[in-house]
């Protein structure tokens, strides 16, 4: 079940179901970005229940589209400071999802998106960046991605 966006509210969507699921997991992968404070209180409960930390990238909205998901960027600091909080979550860094270039789509417009995670995690001391997918991955190494997620590079 996911909560729903308020169309008038630029807050993202958290998926608590990834905190119902990882309960019963024995170890405790890094689930994708956990945008509100209340969900990063509600993984470090599901932690300090199963005596586990839990590694997260905090995700961030650098393009805007509203079919994206992620924090504003401008809300980041609350986000962190609300994150770190939370003994259980061990924050690795940030993770952003470029517009998607598709054919003939400009490159320029991932790379500022990629330029915006990377100056966020500067000015906030955070080393990790995910960023870049199997058709953008170039771009986000060159703008500084220390993590990629390629899927369907593999099986192809």
């Amino acid at each position: 079940r996911v909560a729903r966006r308020d169309q008038q509210s630029a807050t993202p969507r958290f998926r608590s179901w990834r905190t119902r699921a990882a309960r019963p997991c024995p170890e405790l992968g890094s689930p994708g970005g956990h945008k509100f404070p209340w969900g990063a209180r509600r993984l470090g409960r599901a932690c300090a229940g199963l005596g586990k930390r839990l590694p997260v990238f905090l995700q961030v909205n650098t393009s805007g589209e509203a079919s994206k998901a992620g924090i504003a960027p401008e809300s980041l600091a609350e986000l962190l400071d609300a994150a770190s909080a939370v003994p259980e979550l061990d924050i690795l860094g940030l993770m952003t999802m470029a517009p998607e270039l598709g054919e003939g789509g400009d490159p320029d417009v991932a790379r500022r998106a990629f330029a915006i995670l990377r100056d966020l995690a500067r000015r906030h001391g955070l080393a990790r960046l995910s960023m870049g997918m199997s058709g953008d991955f170039p771009l986000a190494i060159a703008e500084g991605a220390t993590d990629v997620r390629i899927g369907s590079r593999l099986f192809v």
